[in-house]
């Protein structure tokens, strides 16, 4: 079981906290998007008999008056590269990309396709090393979710027929 945290250390954190949304605030309030969605839950897609997914969308930001989106997803870390966030970077996996590939994954079998996806926006609540407070915008493209379908198949077959059991990670 995890220990609560020292004073001090409780603190810190709550002081960088306020002092990174403060300026975050500041820098974005004023371009916000007056229609959206928080805390957007899909549940029960299901993309084979044996495969239901589920998610939470940080924010829908409705474009016009249609049902076209921007999906935010707010990151509560100092900002990355966008090479970073693709994962096309050393040390980077591109799992933040791949997060924003599966919420158009979500919202293209969400109530038939209800809510269309033209952006992902990965938006960084703490400042970079200048002060600037950071967000990235990409567009994803129908290879990348199907490539992203088919990895999710793939992984879920070898875990329901434990093809995996023998597989070791590097």
């Amino acid at each position: 079981a995890g220990q609560p945290l020292r004073p001090a250390v409780r603190q810190e954190i709550w002081d960088r906290g306020v002092a990174a949304l403060t300026g975050w605030y500041q820098a974005n309030n004023k371009n916000w998007a007056s229609r959206t969605l928080t805390e957007f839950k899909i549940n029960g897609i299901t993309l084979t008999p044996d495969v239901c997914l589920t998610g939470v969308l940080d924010k829908l930001e409705f474009l016009d008056a249609s049902n076209k989106v921007r999906v935010v997803d707010y990151k509560t870390r100092k900002p990355m590269s966008r090479k970073e966030i693709m994962g096309e970077t050393k040390n980077a996996n591109g799992n933040y990309y791949r997060q924003l590939i599966f919420y158009q994954l979500l919202l293209q079998h969400y109530n038939d396709g209800k809510y269309q996806m033209q952006a992902g926006v990965i938006d960084f609540i703490e400042p970079d090393l200048k002060d600037r407070y950071v967000s990235e915008e990409f567009t994803i493209t129908d290879q990348e979710v199907a490539d992203l379908t088919e990895q999710i198949k793939q992984v879920a077959d070898e875990i329901l027929t434990l093809k995996f059991w023998n597989k070791r990670c590097d």
